[in-house]
C-alpha cells in the first residue's frame, strides 16, 4: 500500500473512533494509531493556522502525545520546536483564553516565530510516519501497547 494511503487510512480510522462519542476514545486507540493521528492533527492545525490555532482548538489537548509521537517517529526537529511551543503556550496561561485573544493574535508573538521555524523544516513527517508504521505494525491493532 502506498505510504500516503496507509497514513490517510490510519488517520480516518482514528477519526471514526473519536467521533463515536465513546468516553476516553483517544486513550483506547492502539499506540501506533495515537502516534500517527496526533502527528497528523498537529501538522494539519499548525500548517493551517499555526501553533496558536493548534492550542486554541481541542487538538491542543493532545500536545504532549504529539510531542512524544514526533520523538517516536524520529522527527527531532519538529519535536524541538513543538517543545518550545508547548512551553510558550503554558507560559501564556492558555487556560484563560477568550475569543478576542485568539482573534487579536497576529503572528508577531513567540508562537508566530515558532510557526515560521516549523514551516521551514525539511523533515518529512509523513515519510517518518510511514517508516514507523511499517517498522511497528503490531502497534496498530487493538490491544497493542
Amino acid at each position: 500500500m502506498p505510504g500516503d494511503k496507509l497514513i490517510d487510512g490510519i488517520r480516518q480510522y482514528a477519526q471514526d473512533k473519536l467521533n463515536s462519542d465513546e468516553a476516553g476514545a483517544f486513550a483506547k486507540l492502539p499506540r501506533g494509531i495515537q502516534i500517527v493521528y496526533s502527528v497528523e492533527e498537529l501538522e494539519g492545525e499548525v500548517n493551517n493556522g499555526g501553533f496558536r490555532q493548534y492550542f486554541w482548538n481541542s487538538s491542543g489537548a493532545h500536545a504532549q502525545v504529539a510531542l512524544e509521537a514526533l520523538r517516536a517517529i524520529g522527527a527531532t526537529q519538529h519535536a524541538e520546536i513543538t517543545t518550545e511551543a508547548i512551553k510558550v503556550d503554558e507560559a501564556e496561561n492558555q487556560d484563560s483564553k477568550d475569543t478576542n485573544a485568539f482573534k487579536d493574535s497576529d503572528h508577531q508573538d513567540r508562537l508566530g516565530e515558532l510557526d515560521k521555524r516549523y514551516f521551514d523544516l525539511k523533515e518529512d513527517t509523513r515519510a517518518l510516519e510511514v517508516k514507523y508504521a511499517r517498522k511497528h505494525p503490531d502497534q496498530f491493532f487493538t490491544g497493542a501497547s
